[in-house]
């Protein structure tokens, strides 16, 4: 065998197992990613009521989690552990169990204080969050429950401490939890133990 087909071979190997390996880094990626069958530790979920997909309806709310998701923390205009307070917020608001496992998760993956994460639920009343965090907060608190009169003190609030990016940011990851927590509600997304 001549050395150049034999480093055409070597080649082509390389070439050939280079390609398998970003192939399985990008599928681990988009494993990693999807939003709607994470896996925590020994708890697992099962979906009790409707299971279905036909009509390709996670997609929207899948394409939003890309932007405004957990997944999404380098492209945020708003700080990550904000973000997570009001995705953790909206979550137990929602009565979410799955929504509240995976953002108490990620809350902490943040480096969130544990008492902050522990206590998201009574932020008005506790010293523990920052009157921007507050602001964030009632803001989020506000368009959750479609409160006409607590939205205007909350935009004005909001407004001293944030830009628009990172108030629309806000939104979104508010209303982002208000459409999976009605979708794994409509699913009957159930919490169990696999071990």
């Amino acid at each position: 065998m001549n050395k150049l087909m034999l480093f055409t071979l070597i080649f082509m190997a390389l070439s050939i197992t280079t390609k398998a390996q970003n192939d399985m880094s990008e599928k681990n990626k988009t494993e990693k990613k999807n939003i709607v069958n994470q896996s925590f530790g020994k708890i697992d979920f099962k979906k009790k009521l409707y299971a279905e997909n036909v009509t390709n309806y996670l997609d929207l709310p899948t394409q939003i989690a890309k932007k405004y998701g957990s997944f999404s923390y380098a492209d945020l205009p708003l700080d990550r552990q904000i973000a997570e307070q009001v995705r953790l917020w909206a979550s137990i608001r929602y009565k979410c169990s799955y929504c509240t496992i995976f953002h108490t998760n990620d809350a902490r993956n943040t480096g969130m204080d544990t008492h902050k994460v522990d206590n998201i639920m009574a932020y008005n009343q506790s010293d523990l969050f920052s009157a921007k965090e507050k602001a964030a907060l009632n803001y989020a608190s506000a368009i959750s429950y479609v409160d006409y009169e607590k939205l205007p003190a909350a935009t004005a609030e909001v407004n001293k401490y944030f830009n628009e990016a990172e108030i629309e940011t806000i939104i979104m990851c508010t209303l982002l939890m208000d459409i999976w927590a009605r979708i794994f509600a409509v699913q009957g997304n159930t919490p169990y133990y696999t071990q």
